[in-house]
C-alpha cells in the first residue's frame, strides 16, 4: 500500500504530538503519515513538499521514521499560477501507476492542496486507475488528546457518481452505474477485508448493478421486455436494500425517486399482453430513445411499432414473424406498390405517410447512404418518431 501525503512548514518543523484514531486503533505520534503506516500497513509514502518544507520538516520526518518505510518527496513551487498548479498535478500524477494501491492523507495540506489532492484523487483512479483505497484527514484541535482520523472517500465517490448518474439522466446510459455499484461493492469488501472498517458486508449492490446492466443492453439492443423485467428488479434492489444503499452508494439513494420516474415507460412492457396500454408504452419508449439521443433505436422501434399494429388488426401473433408480422410487411408493400386502392381502417393515412418517411429514413442508415449531413438526419428522426408517437397516442387512447 502507499501513501501520498503533504507535509508543511510549522514552525519548530515538527508537528504537535497527539494520538491518532483509526476505528479500534490507536498511534500517538507528531507525525500523521506514520499514524496511516501502521494504521493502513503502508510501505511506500510520497510526501508533496515546497523547498522549505523538505529542507526541514520532511528531514526531521525521516529521522523519526522506521527503516522499512521507503520514503519519497514530491516537490511543488509555492507560487500558485495556472502554469504552477498543471506542474502540481504533473509533479504529483506521474509517480503513481495503475493497479498501485493508494492512500491519500490531506492532513496537513495548505491553502488549496486538499482541493488539489481531491483533484488529483479523482484523474488517478478514473484515468490512472489507480486503487483509491481512503482520503483521510486528521482533525487535530489542541485541546484533545485525540485526533480522529476521518474518511473523506465519499467526497471522490461523489464524483464517480456524478458521472455516472448524469449519464443515465442523458443519455440512457446504465453501465456507468452498474460499474459504480460494483466499485462500491469491491471496495467495501476490500475494506472489510483489510480491516478499515467495520461494516456489515452489501448484500443488495451486486443484483442491482447487474440489473442495471441488463436492462442498459436489452435497451440498446431493442428488447424492450427484457429491459422492463431489468427494470422491476432494479426497483426491488432499490426497494430491499434501501439501507445498505443509503450506507454505500448515498447519491444513488438520494436520486432513487428521479431513477423510478425516468425508467417507468420501460416498465410497463415487462409483461406484453399487446393491448392499448403496451402499445403506448412502446411509444413513450420510442420518444425516450429520442431524449436520450438514440436515434437508430427509435426508428426501428417506430418501424416495428407500425407493423406490430397491423399485426394486431389482422388478427396475428406479433410475437412470430412466419404467418404472422410477415402478412403485415406484405400489407405495407402492397400499399406502397400500388396493389390496394383503399387503405384498411387500422391504418390512417397520417400513419401510412410516416411509415413512408421512417422507412426512406432507415434506409439511409441501413445502407449507409450519406443523402442527408449526421445532424440533419437526426433531426429528421427525431421529427418523424415523436409525429408517429402522437399519432399512435391518438389512436390508443382509448
Amino acid at each position: 500500500m502507499k501513501l501520498l501525503t503533504f507535509l508543511g512548514a510549522p514552525p519548530k518543523g515538527i508537528y504537535d504530538k497527539t494520538t491518532y484514531t483509526w476505528l479500534k486503533q490507536r498511534q500517538t505520534t507528531s507525525w500523521v503519515a506514520l499514524a496511516c503506516a501502521k494504521f493502513f500497513e503502508i510501505d511506500e509514502a510520497w510526501f508533496v513538499v515546497t523547498e522549505k518544507a523538505e529542507a526541514i520538516t520532511y528531514a526531521n520526518f525521516l529521522s523519526a521514521k522506521p527503516a522499512d518505510l521507503h520514503c519519497s518527496p514530491i516537490r511543488i513551487p509555492t507560487s500558485l499560477t495556472e502554469n504552477d498548479l498543471w506542474l502540481i498535478f504533473e509533479e504529483i500524477t506521474q509517480v503513481f501507476h495503475p493497479d498501485d494501491d493508494l492512500i491519500i492523507d490531506i492532513t496537513h495540506g495548505f491553502r488549496i492542496q486538499p482541493g488539489i489532492g481531491l483533484a488529483i484523487a479523482a484523474y488517478l483512479k478514473e484515468i490512472k486507475k489507480v486503487q483509491i483505497w481512503d482520503i483521510v484527514y486528521g482533525a487535530y484541535e489542541p485541546e484533545k488528546q485525540e485526533t480522529q482520523l476521518c474518511s473523506l472517500s465519499s467526497f471522490l465517490d461523489l464524483i464517480q457518481w456524478t458521472f455516472a448518474l448524469q449519464n443515465f439522466q442523458r443519455y440512457g446510459h446504465t453501465e456507468f452505474l452498474a460499474d459504480s455499484l460494483l466499485d462500491a461493492e469491491f471496495k467495501v469488501k476490500r475494506r472489510i477485508a483489510l480491516e478499515l472498517t467495520d461494516v456489515q458486508r452489501p448484500t443488495y449492490l451486486h443484483g442491482l448493478a447487474d440489473a442495471a446492466q441488463r436492462m442498459g443492453q436489452a435497451l440498446h439492443l431493442l428488447r424492450p421486455e427484457e429491459a422492463g423485467r431489468a427494470g422491476e428488479k432494479m426497483l426491488h434492489s432499490l426497494r430491499q436494500g434501501e439501507k445498505e444503499i443509503a450506507t454505500h452508494a448515498k447519491p444513488l439513494h438520494a436520486l432513487a425517486d428521479s431513477i423510478r420516474e425516468e425508467i417507468q415507460p420501460i416498465l410497463a412492457q415487462s409483461h406484453a399482453t399487446f393491448d392499448a396500454r403496451y402499445m403506448r408504452s412502446l411509444l413513450e419508449t420510442i420518444e425516450w430513445y429520442i431524449e436520450k439521443g438514440k436515434s437508430v433505436q427509435a426508428i426501428i422501434l417506430a418501424r416495428a411499432w407500425i407493423v406490430t399494429h397491423i399485426t394486431l388488426h389482422l388478427e396475428c401473433n406479433p410475437r412470430k414473424y412466419i404467418g404472422h408480422r410477415e402478412k403485415a410487411e406484405k400489407l405495407l408493400r402492397d400499399i406502397w406498390r400500388g396493389h390496394l386502392h383503399s387503405l384498411p381502417p387500422f391504418l390512417p393515412k397520417e400513419m401510412l405517410d410516416k411509415w413512408n418517411v421512417l422507412r426512406e429514413l432507415r434506409n439511409e442508415i441501413a445502407h449507409v447512404f450519406e443523402t442527408h449531413p449526421s445532424e440533419k438526419l437526426h433531426k429528421k428522426i427525431a421529427q418523424a418518431c415523436l409525429d408517429l408517437v402522437v399519432i399512435g397516442l391518438d389512436y390508443y387512447k382509448n
